[in-house]
């Protein structure tokens, strides 16, 4: 699917730099807001939290996610059943078509880790997200104390995903 790309080029984006486009810019398919990274809290854990918005017309899946620096990050989802809830680890997430995905405390989110130690607040790390139709997507993504979530969460602009690889 290359709705993001066809739109993107369509408004005469600069050349692919693997950076952002600016807020306000070319409007593709996936729209990522509201991400950060909460700081590692005496552990080599870090978790990744994101909003991801499809304005295409066909069904999207987040398949993996790399953050810059750490060797590993894995896709989790809350599930709940019989007033019990608890996370498990996944290999796709799904986003539907003309919907969106929080991925939040409580909620679907992405652990970092292994060597995630080295994320220390006010850092800008590059996250690349692969999607199974989109491919391969890079943005920076602020670390944040683990305090300051809620408001990293809640108020941050959206961010156009830019294709990278």
């Amino acid at each position: 699917m290359l709705i993001i790309f066809a739109s993107i080029a369509g408004c005469g984006a600069a050349p692919e730099t693997g950076q952002l486009a600016p807020a306000g810019g070319a409007v593709g398919a996936l729209v990522i807001s509201k991400g950060c990274i909460a700081e590692p809290i005496g552990t080599k854990l870090a978790v990744l939290y994101f909003t991801v918005v499809n304005r295409g017309k066909e069904d999207e899946a987040l398949v993996a996610v790399a953050v810059e620096g750490t060797d590993r990050s894995d896709l989790h989802r809350t599930v709940s059943r019989g007033g019990l809830a608890w996370m498990e680890a996944t290999t796709e997430i799904a986003i539907p078509a003309g919907g969106s995905l929080a991925f939040a405390p409580g909620g679907n989110h992405v652990m970092v880790q292994d060597s995630a130690k080295h994320l220390r607040r006010g850092a800008l790390v590059r996250v690349r997200l692969v999607f199974r139709r989109s491919g391969s997507h890079r943005f920076p993504m602020p670390v944040v104390a683990y305090r300051d979530l809620d408001q990293c969460v809640a108020d941050a602009s959206p961010r156009i995903v830019r294709r990278s690889e």
